[in-house]
């Protein structure tokens, strides 16, 4: 089992996402559809423990999901999303 929750700052056009694997779940990688994005901008990406950025629509993130993998059980992990374009 998975958990994850996202804080969203729509006054600086920037959130975050905390996600959690449980100790027994057997699932590596799970996919979480953001909520309350534009999704006409472009937005960048950032996974705070593995240091990797990525960029993804408004719409990908909202429609497809960001899809979060965490290696070990019990693990978290902690990334980061800013806009970068304005429709």
């Amino acid at each position: 089992m998975w958990m994850a929750w996202q804080f969203d700052r729509p006054d600086r056009a920037a959130g975050l996402i905390q996600a959690f694997r449980r100790p027994d779940c057997p699932n590596v990688s799970a996919q979480y559809k953001l909520r309350s994005l534009d999704p006409d901008a472009r937005y960048t990406i950032a996974d705070l423990d593995t240091d990797q950025h990525t960029e993804m629509t408004g719409r990908e993130l909202m429609e497809h999901g960001l899809l979060i993998t965490i290696p070990e059980a019990p693990g978290a992990a902690l990334i980061t999303y800013r806009q970068l374009t304005q429709p």
